[in-house]
């Protein structure tokens, strides 16, 4: 400013700079009366002139920088709106206290810079700004040469004014409480003083919504009422009472109290008319809350439009508005809620463009600390919401990534925000719904439980916990026992009853969560059913509950459609407790409900002249913006019209057909909708097959289960935990099987039927294996990205969340975020699958393998799989043919294979003879006879092998054990060697994977566990190590024996070593069976463990011998074609070999069978052929000793008594609400179940199977 004079431009007479100073006074004067833009603009223009001539010692040279600093302050306030005039202003101010003469001037302009300073953060969000204004305004207050309490109270009620900013930026509570006291303070130097009665209320107000204080806001009420009354032309104060009013309705649930906040704000609009710009804006702000708000609790649409058209007009306003951006966020929660009630996508579309701006203008949203200002995470947590939302609709991984990244924007608020943990939990409950994730629940549950309390008088609350109870729900739908299920189911129903008892009537969502509460009951109703009962009460107050919520809810609303969607369940629920014409009409009045839920829109659909029926129903599934909804509708509506086909003897033939072609229609729809979770889509592709069947269609049939065999790579198997992949694969129990057996009977080649039943079974198993495909066919772009996409997937399935205390946000926003990225990763590697195999050249990658591949690897050898559905064939593969065989196995029917499965699972470790006779003439003599195979095969010659994969039930029986045992031995092992292998991809893999050269020194690892804590001992595990310890020795091994080891210790020793060898207790858990495992001394070594471990090396170890139970069993009846079982894993991480036992086994045996195969490697060397040689010969010589013996020729008392003496025994506990099977040596047996068939023997060398190359 001191350019002029520097230039030596001539100064005016100090008199003529008077004369320029008292005109900006008498201007002053005059703006003061009429702000006009000219006054102030002339004035400004006159001080700058008497600043440009005033000498550098001018006496009233502050004076006059202050001068120009106030009206520079004035154009920016109420005229330019343009920065660059406050930071003159700021400027001047500055230069003015610089130059004040005296410490009384001094007070005055620390004042006045610390006022500009604040009015710039209000635009410019600057904490820095703020932070030197409070400590402007804290040193006036120091300054103060004397008793001043006219400036003492003006200085309090800008300091607060700017804690409270600052509490805006920053979210601190200690400046929100400080700013409260900074105004109690100013009422007791000026009681009832109007401007600190109104910043008081204000903060008072804000501390309560913050703290859920009703004392806090009551009080604001109170001094905003009492304002009112003294002031009552004053538009502002009856805006904020209207506001205040609202804030405590949303605490204490007073419907008074939001009916005043509608009526205040009615009234302030209209008063605001003839008031200053910025008050208007802020009357109609506050109205298009209070009205929206009245809409969420009662659901007038009048309210929600009107609050639309409200917050709309405020945003198009071109007037400078430093609170745009609230207002730009108001009017998107408005549109929000629009969308959710009547699903217009432009109104998410303009929310998400609406909240972008806001967040633009929000220049500098982080604050101290890297904390979010609460106008910035409002935005953020809003623009989860729409991305969240979008989600709902489109199913994009990437819009549920962006819900979360903005999440965990603003996670590290200081304070506890229960909006941050609902929406946490919401995003939880929306991706287990996609994904099928049981540690999503898990987590959100705990959660919940942990941190939201919920107040009788917390309206606001309801939803978190309905969200709770909607949790309890789809675990307990996921749970592997009925306890577990129900004791989710109670939780559920408890927790939403709850939630309506705490609802007001006339509450809006009152009707949503009564529809919740009649899904509740109905699904625990069904749980029921599991045990042979049914609660009648149940659905009868379901089905109350759900006509309830449709008489409360607004027709054509996604509430309405929720309650339809409800009540049409329970009615076809009902339907099924009784029988003829009342069980009919319960069906139609489900049907009936069940297209009320689809609304006009449905209507519409169904009855358009724009081509057939379905092509209408597939046309209107694109329009919804509710995909998972509308899917529940028609999934129902479905199953409607096909349990309506059930009545065919009171309904006419034509009726029937049209239900089913109905019924049809909607599970073809399904199945086809991209948006829908894919397991829904399979189970309605399942569904649309059985009525194919049904209708004798059968290609239309296979066709369907195509589609859904095609959709199992979008399960994303990779992502989820061992315990997920369980849960949701028990779900297509028998799929593969089915589809197979349909695809023979309508004609298709065995290679292509073959095909199908590979391609469904053993998917667990298929994705530890995927990295061994041979990538070389790929080019090197394709390979690398698949390799990196790989090791992203591998980088994130480990991830555990990390605790942090004093922030229940940040283990669940981390959880999500890194957990998050496994899906998003495993997204980004079958995007990557799906782009090779659209490639001609490698469309058949990860295919399963080709019948060149099987024949290339098998040799000599022979596969025989066993199709076990309804109607039973056999695939045959060896080198002799060049095509697949099929032979149909008319004597192996469902009835009776299920019937005996269940008898010998009953009786092990006991065997059923009948059970080895029949196995032996309805399955293997009836293939060995097509063979031309011949029993007692030349000492000299190797008998053929035949490497069995059995499916379902078969696979819990011995094939290679199977013969009539009467003195005349007609059995398997008269004719073959047999081994067993759970796929043709799990043989191909075992018989390409490179073994180890055990020419050199290689490392035997030898465990034994003769005591395990709390089992009984077995004294000839740790006899069998030492035998075998002397054999490998000589063979050259390097020879680790581990005895009663810890998992850790064993876990570390498997990597690099050639054989691995465990004697001692094993279990196999039929609840849980990625538990099962061997027994150490501190706990079970699980398949879990091993497969998580990710011990597969370049080179595979050639022999996994597990000396102990029930390492083969698949005790889960619905896993069969997973193959879960320990001999499975020790595949799966590489071992080429692995000898097992199908049951329970004896302890000596154990040890006679082991030193038998091991003794036969190191006198013939280690090859495949030495290895299941030498275990047939082991178990042949056994079985040829149990023959003489002819235990089978006693009684069932001789062998129970033979039994008792030296054999295994079963062990049923309970164990966290599982059974689990555990064999002990030497022990007491003690039936597993009742002794049905044939005689029972024991036969202590059946177990034994080898599984491999």
């Amino acid at each position: 400013m001191d350019e002029a004079q520097s230039a030596g431009q001539p100064n005016m007479s100090q008199s003529s700079v008077n004369d320029l100073i008292e005109k900006v006074k008498e201007l002053n004067k005059e703006y003061k009366r009429c702000a006009t833009l000219e006054t102030c603009s002339l004035a400004l223009q006159l001080a700058e002139q008497a600043l440009e001539h005033a000498p550098l010692g001018h006496n009233k040279r502050w004076d006059i920088l202050a001068d120009i600093g106030w009206w520079r302050h004035r154009l920016f306030v109420n005229h330019s709106k343009e920065i660059s005039d406050i930071d003159r202003a700021i400027n001047a101010a500055q230069e003015a206290l610089d130059l004040a003469p005296d410490e009384n001037s001094r007070t005055w302009r620390r004042c006045q810079l610390a006022t500009y300073k604040h009015e710039r953060t209000l635009w410019t969000h600057s904490v820095d700004d703020v932070n030197d204004a409070i400590s402007l305004y804290e040193e006036a207050e120091r300054s103060l040469a004397t008793d001043n309490p006219v400036l003492l109270s003006a200085i309090l009620k800008e300091l607060a004014t700017c804690l409270d900013r600052r509490n805006d930026l920053t979210s601190s509570m200690a400046d929100l409480d400080r700013a409260i006291e900074t105004y109690e303070r100013d009422q007791h130097l000026s009681p009832g003083n109007e401007k600190s009665l109104h910043g008081l209320a204000l903060c008072l107000r804000k501390r309560g919504t913050v703290l859920l204080s009703i004392a806090d806001v009551g009080r604001a009420v109170q001094m905003l009422d009492n304002l009112v009354s003294s002031y009552p032309e004053n538009a502002l104060y009856l805006t904020e009472l209207g506001m205040t009013l609202k804030e405590r309705y949303m605490l204490g649930a007073d419907p008074n109290d939001l009916e005043a906040a509608v009526d205040r704000g009615r009234e302030a609009a209209l008063m605001s008319e003839s008031s200053d710009t910025s008050v208007q804006l802020h009357a109609l702000h506050c109205l298009s809350n209070s009205l929206g708000l009245r809409f969420d609790q009662w659901g007038d649409p009048e309210d929600l439009n009107s609050a639309c058209e409200l917050a709309g007009a405020i945003v198009d306003t071109t007037i400078p508005d430093p609170d745009l951006p609230m207002r730009l966020h108001n009017y998107a929660m408005r549109l929000l809620n629009r969308f959710d009630t009547w699903e217009d996508p432009e109104d998410l579309r303009t929310a998400e463009k609406c909240l972008n701006d806001a967040l633009k203008l929000e220049s500098s949203p982080a604050g101290n600390g890297g904390t979010v200002g609460a106008a910035a995470y409002n935005i953020l947590v809003s623009l989860s919401i729409v991305n969240s939302r979008r989600f709902d609709t489109t199913r994009d991984l990437q819009d549920l990534d962006l819900s979360l990244q903005y999440l965990f924007k603003v996670h590290n608020r200081p304070e506890y925000d229960i909006w941050l943990g609902g929406r946490l939990v919401r995003d939880l409950l929306t991706r287990h719904l996609q994904y099928g994730s049981v540690e999503d629940l898990d987590f959100a549950i705990n959660h919940l439980r942990d941190n939201f309390d919920l107040p009788a008088t917390d309206v606001m609350r309801l939803g978190y916990w309905s969200l709770l109870s909607d949790c309890y729900s789809q675990r307990g739908g996921r749970a592997r026992t009925w306890g577990q299920s129900m004791e989710d189911a109670n939780n559920a129903v408890e927790t939403m009853e709850m939630v309506v008892k705490k609802t007001p009537r006339d509450f809006r969502r009152r009707a949503g969560f009564l529809a919740k509460l009649a899904e509740k009951l109905r699904f625990r109703s069904g749980l029921y059913g599991e045990q042979g009962l049914r609660n009648v009460k149940d659905l009868e107050d379901a089905t109350e509950y759900a006509l309830e919520a449709c008489s409360c809810s607004h027709e054509n609303s996604g509430t309405s459609r929720v309650a339809h969607l409800a009540l049409g369940k329970c009615y076809l629920e009902r339907s099924f407790l009784t029988s003829g014409v009342p069980a009919l009409e319960l069906v139609n009045k489900a049907i009936a409900a069940l297209k009320k839920a689809g609304g006009l829109d449905f209507d519409t659909a169904r009855t358009s002249e724009n081509g057939g029926p379905t092509q209408n129903i597939m046309s209107h599934a694109q329009t919804v913006t509710h995909p998972v909804l509308w899917e529940g509708i028609y999934m129902s509506l479905a199953r409607a019209y096909y349990g309506r086909t059930g009545f065919s003897a009171i309904r006419s033939l034509a009726q029937v057909n049209e239900d089913f072609r109905e019924a049809g229609e909607m599970f073809r729809l399904c199945l086809s909708w991209p948006e829908v979770p894919v397991m829904q889509r399979m189970m309605a592709g399942m569904w649309l097959a059985g009525i194919h069947v049904e209708t004798d269609q059968l290609n239309e049939a296979v066709q369907a289960e195509q589609q859904v065999l095609a959709l199992l790579p979008l399960l994303s198997l990779r992502s989820l935990s061992r315990y997920d992949q369980i849960s949701l694969l028990q779900n297509l129990v028998g799929l593969s099987r089915a589809t197979t057996r349909h695809a023979l009977e309508s004609n298709a080649s065995p290679e292509e039927a073959l095909k199908l039943l590979e391609q469904g079974r053993g998917l667990m198993a298929r994705v530890s294996l995927e990295s061994l495909t041979d990538v070389s066919r790929l080019d090197a772009a394709q390979a690398e990205a698949l390799t990196s996409a790989r090791d992203s997937v591998r980088r994130y399935e480990k991830f555990m969340p990390s605790h942090s205390d004093g922030d229940p946000f940040s283990p669940m926003i981390t959880w999500l975020l890194e957990s998050h990225k496994r899906y998003l990763a495993d997204q980004e590697l079958q995007r990557i699958i799906t782009t090779i195999q659209s490639d001609p050249r490698t469309q058949d990658f990860l295919d399963p393998p080709t019948l060149e591949e099987v024949r290339g690897v098998l040799g000599d050898d022979t596969v025989v799989v066993i199709n076990a559905a309804d109607g039973c064939d056999a695939f045959i593969i060896d080198n002799r043919s060049s095509n697949v065989k099929v032979m149909t196995l008319p004597l192996l029917t469902w009835d009776d294979l299920e019937a005996w499965t269940a008898r010998s699972k009953a009786a092990r470790p006991l065997v059923d003879v009948s059970m080895l006779s029949w196995l032996w003439n309805v399955v293997v003599h009836p293939i060995l006879d097509y063979l031309g195979f011949e029993r007692d095969v030349a000492p000299s010659l190797l008998p053929p092998r035949i490497i069995w994969i059995a499916t379902g039930p078969l696979c819990h029986l011995p094939l290679h054990a199977a013969g009539v045992y009467d003195g005349v031995s007609r059995t398997t092992m008269d004719y073959i060697i047999s081994s067993y292998t759970p796929s043709l991809r799990a043989l191909v893999a075992s018989k390409k994977a490179k073994s180890v050269d055990l020419g050199g020194v290689k490392k035997a690892l030898l465990v034994s566990m003769g005591h395990s804590p709390g089992l009984r001992p077995l004294p000839f595990a740790k006899k069998e190590v030492q035998k075998l310890s002397s054999v490998c020795s000589s063979m050259g091994l390097e020879t680790v024996c581990l005895d009663e080891s810890k998992r850790a210790t064993v876990l570390a020793q498997i990597p690099g070593c050639a054989i691995f060898h465990f004697a001692g207790h094993a279990i196999s858990d039929p609840i849980q069976p990625e538990d099962s495992g061997l027994v150490l001394y501190d706990g079970h070594l699980t398949i879990s463990d091993l497969l998580d471990q990710g011990i597969r090396t370049n080179t595979a170890p050639f022999l996994g011998f597990l000396s102990a139970c029930l390492t083969g069993a698949i005790d889960a009846d619905d896993l069969t074609d997973e193959g879960v079982h320990l001999i499975s894993a020790f595949q799966q991480i590489g071992f080429r070999h692995v000898v097992g036992t199908l049951w329970q086994v004896d302890d000596e045996v154990c040890e006679i069978i082991a030193a038998a195969v091991y003794r036969e490697l190191a006198e013939h060397g280690i090859s495949d052929e030495v290895l299941y040689r030498g275990l047939h010969n082991a178990t042949l010589a056994l079985r040829n000793d149990w023959m003489k013996d002819q235990i089978f020729k006693g009684n069932e008392s001789r062998a129970e008594k033979e039994l008792e003496i030296a054999s295994r025994s079963v062990q049923i506990s309970e164990a966290r609400s599982r059974l689990v099977i555990a064999g002990h040596r030497h022990g007491k047996a003690r039936s597993a179940g009742p002794k049905i068939g044939g005689r029972l023997v024991k036969a202590d060398w059946i177990p034994f199977m080898h599984y491999g190359a």
